[in-house]
């Protein structure tokens, strides 16, 4: 499904051509695409990002949403780093996010934002020299509305659920039938059975140490 025509199915489904509801449509696309990526982490939200660490701090991407794990090259070898409060990162080794303390081969390290757009991933010991790093990370997801090819991920494996959670919200806008809001609000749970099935699920803990992974598509 494009972009073009899940606006055209909303239209059609509530039969609305009133001007404030077309100029608030990608308002309410936008709303359905955040709850249902709230709901559940699609295996669309899996990203990894590589980059090179010199002193204590690591910038996450634009996108980044959840850590799930942090691998760091050392002497060759892939060694996944374990993830700790800041203050432990703090007690410990004297790091944070602006003071370098111990300095060796990383083991450990914290989130000092998460959720910001300019989340901090902080390392301890703090990097002895320079080291490239692998950052595996639940990203957010790009939205169908402005999509340079029109589609998204959701869009093109669970239409029907992102067009149900947009009828759910254009209903509550346009304050419509009760009935029929609950009618879409069903549909909208089912869908979200088939996509939790392929979904990796909210990550509250460091991947390296939780292997209740799921299988992937796309």
């Amino acid at each position: 499904m494009t972009y073009a025509e899940l606006k055209e199915q909303i239209q059609d489904y509530v039969q609305s051509n009133e001007t404030t509801f077309l100029s608030n449509l990608d308002g309410i696309i936008k709303l359905a695409e955040q709850r249902i990526n709230s709901d559940v982490k699609s295996p669309d939200s899996r990203a990894t990002a590589t980059g090179t660490v010199t002193t204590q701090t690591i910038t996450t991407p634009s996108d980044f949403d959840t850590t799930l794990s942090l691998f760091v090259s050392i002497s060759g070898l892939q060694t996944g780093l374990l993830l700790k409060d800041p203050s432990y990162l703090t007690e410990a080794y004297g790091v944070t996010s602006s003071s370098v303390g111990s300095t060796g081969a990383p083991a450990y390290y914290a989130i000092q934002s998460a959720g910001a757009a300019s989340t901090t991933i902080t390392i301890a010991p703090s990097a002895n020299q320079s080291y490239a790093y692998t950052l595996y990370y639940l990203r957010i997801p790009t939205t169908i509305v402005g999509a340079s090819n029109n589609t998204t991920w959701l869009s093109t494996y669970f239409p029907q659920t992102l067009l149900y959670g947009c009828l759910v919200e254009a209903y509550s806008f346009l304050k419509g039938e009760p009935q029929m809001q609950q009618q879409y609000e069903k549909l909208y749970q089912l869908g979200m059975i088939e996509l939790k099935k392929l979904s990796e699920g909210d990550q509250h803990m460091d991947n390296y140490r939780n292997t209740d992974i799921k299988r992937n598509i796309g």
